[in-house]
């Protein structure tokens, strides 16, 4: 259950648009700050909101799979951050090139 409701949030919310670009995926860790926080926007302004829920290694590794299996290779790397929201940021000036 825990995986299909991150699944439905990584297809719907903005936050996975930078995974989906970069072709980079946070680890469970990361991942699970990231789940823990509740809330990301989505298309048209819209916010998803969703009761705060982690994935342990097995649930991480069955998402890891739906993602590669719907994104194409995916390389997961946590670039040193603490949490989710220095990933994302992290994540977005290295796809730039900034």
């Amino acid at each position: 259950m825990s995986v299909t409701k991150a699944i439905s949030i990584a297809r719907k919310g903005m936050s996975f648009d930078i995974v989906r670009q970069s072709r980079l995926l946070p680890p469970m860790d990361i991942l699970n700050s990231f789940l823990q926080c509740g809330v990301d926007d989505a298309a048209s302004e819209v916010t998803i909101e969703w009761q705060p829920f982690v994935l342990d290694e097995n649930e991480y590794a069955e998402f890891v799979r739906i993602c590669r299996n719907e994104i194409g290779v995916l390389e997961i790397d946590g670039f040193n951050c603490a949490d989710y929201s220095d990933w994302f940021s992290k994540v977005a000036v290295q796809k730039t090139g900034s």
